[in-house]
């Protein structure tokens, strides 16, 4: 009765509207209408006389002893029916039904048949007096925030439909991330929970908000940000611990089995469901980019709807919550998989069927592998320092090797292949090198490309001459190189052996001095070697 005399005196005195009267007392419009109807009927105006006290106004006002308008004047819905929608077993895709969805359902229905409908708010409170026997309080603690410290971030639990080419759908998770000051929300649809998709959400997700919070961000025990939980002591994802600690915001996994540290994004999470997810779960989506844009279509209406507690949207509220976020770094995030790998004996690790070297002394030991969306890093096991990057490779079985990575040997032997990779310029440096020895060299090299049908298949033997400089004199080289060209002999396995300790005494082709035959009567003369044919004196006929 209080209500109404204020109602009176806001009305008669002050000449506001019902809706302005409505907003002020915290009631319902048509409570305010039907109030002042009923103190006309009852001959009421304002100021009341002053022998009129609340028991007579009531009396006067609602004379079969009502305490306000009558809800039973409204059509009731069919509860069990409505008990039963709200209980329905959820799908693995399918959102549950709202209540809002329910009454809007039992409105239009009614209003079809020209009854008088029950308002929302009095269709709520019977269904759940109904359905729990009471309208008591939960007795659960209410968290307050403060702008731009804490946000949230889960999946939702129901999922969309990706049409498949070959007909079939595949369920694609849902992302929500929410600030707890303003209710901000950002939804996005991932293709499934791993590690990499929970990151990338998250980067996404800041960029939406454009900052992120000062004092925390709490998240779900879940695989891919938690990889041990505890109450007291906990250990991150490596990789999304890496992804918060880009943004300078720290992480604070909730509690298990404490649902209140986490019932904003819960409800967030719900609401999402009902006025997001739900006008989609039936719309068919042939890609992830046609779903985001429709989903992020729905999070625009959803973001700027006024929330009935403060009766302001999350997109003005959160117009108040800017300022208080921390700005974003100047790069974004960029996804990294840690993974540990041992070092082979090559000197490589191996990673995604791709080979990536390491400083030459490591083989056998263990060693931390960041594998990025655009390089590898390859850290030190103990020491955490990074001892490796090299761009990241798409195909399979392929070598990324640094040269100062390799040994003095395979560096060699890497160079060379190098070389003889491009035929014109390694000739013309073997042809540089034949001169260095010496013309004689030259020659031979020369001789050498001139006696194959291809010069390529005289490269190794004139590169194996040129090798025998760095063992054996010059001078001596320049020697065995003439004797091999005169002789014809064009290998390295002849120069080679001209070089051996038995033919360096000198050049074959030196005249050697005629000695003359002593006189000595052993010696047989010209007559010893007469024919046959002319027998000798003495011999038998």
């Amino acid at each position: 009765m209080s209500t109404i005399r204020d109602i009176l005196r806001l009305f008669h005195e002050e000449g506001l509207s019902c809706r302005q009267i409505s907003k002020i007392l915290s009631v319902s419009a048509s409570t305010v209408s039907r109030s002042l109807r009923r103190a006309h009927s009852a001959g009421f105006s304002w100021p009341l006389p002053a022998d009129v006290d609340l028991e007579a106004l009531s009396g006067s006002m609602f004379p079969s002893g009502e305490r306000g308008p009558a809800p039973d004047a409204a059509e009731h819905p069919d509860w069990d029916r409505i008990a039963a929608a709200l209980d329905k077993p959820r799908a693995k895709r399918r959102v549950r039904m709202t209540r809002k969805r329910l009454w809007e359902a039992y409105r239009d229905d009614v209003r079809s048949r020209g009854g008088e409908v029950l308002s929302y708010s009095r269709f709520c409170h019977l269904l759940k007096v109904r359905r729990e026997g009471s309208c008591g309080g939960t007795g659960k603690m209410v968290y307050e925030y403060f702008p731009g410290q804490v946000g949230l971030s889960d999946f939702s639990g129901k999922r969309l439909g990706l049409r498949q080419k070959d007909g079939s759908e595949k369920d694609v998770e849902i992302f929500v991330a929410v600030l707890c000051y303003s209710r901000l929300t950002y939804v996005e649809a991932v293709p499934d929970q791993s590690a990499r998709s929970w990151c990338m959400a998250h980067r996404r997700a800041f960029e939406y908000f454009g900052g992120v919070p000062t004092e925390r961000w709490s998240i779900d025990n879940l695989k891919a940000g938690v990889i041990r939980p505890g109450r007291e002591d906990w250990q991150l994802n490596p990789s999304f611990e890496e992804c918060m600690g880009h943004y300078c915001v720290p992480v604070i996994p909730a509690r298990k089995g404490n649902v209140q540290e986490r019932a904003l994004v819960e409800s967030t999470v719900r609401a999402v469901q009902h006025r997001v997810l739900l006008p989609l779960q039936d719309m068919p989506f042939f890609s992830q980019g046609a779903m985001n844009r429709a989903i992020l279509a729905k999070l625009e209406e959803f973001n700027h709807c006024p929330m009935s507690t403060w009766r302001v949207s999350r997109r003005q509220r959160f117009e108040d919550e800017r300022p208080f976020l921390r700005g974003l770094p100047e790069t974004p995030w960029e996804w990294g998989e840690w993974i540990g790998r041992l070092v082979s004996p090559n000197d490589h690790v191996t990673f995604d069927r791709n080979h990536y070297s390491v400083p030459q002394g490591r083989p056998g030991r263990k060693v931390w592998v960041r594998a990025g969306e655009r390089v590898v890093e390859v850290f030190a096991s103990r020491t955490g320092s990074r001892i490796a990057v090299h761009p990241r490779r798409s195909g399979v079985h392929q070598y990324v090797t640094e040269p100062h990575h390799m040994r003095p040997l395979h560096r060699r032997i890497r160079e060379r292949v190098r070389q003889e990779a491009s035929p014109r310029d390694y000739l013309e440096w073997l042809l540089r090198e034949a001169a260095n020895i010496g013309p004689e060299a030259l020659d031979w090299a020369r001789c050498c490309l001139a006696s194959r049908e291809y010069p390529q298949h005289a490269f190794r033997t004139v590169r194996g001459m040129i090798d025998l400089a760095g063992k054996h004199d010059a001078d001596a080289l320049e020697a065995a190189c003439a004797r091999c060209r005169g002789r014809g002999w064009l290998s390295s396995a002849a120069v080679r052996r001209q070089l051996s300790r038995k033919n360096r005494a000198g050049p074959e082709d030196a005249a050697k001095p005629q000695e003359p035959i002593p006189d000595h009567r052993n010696v047989r003369g010209p007559a010893a070697f007469r024919t046959q044919a002319e027998p000798r004196k003495g011999d038998r006929p």
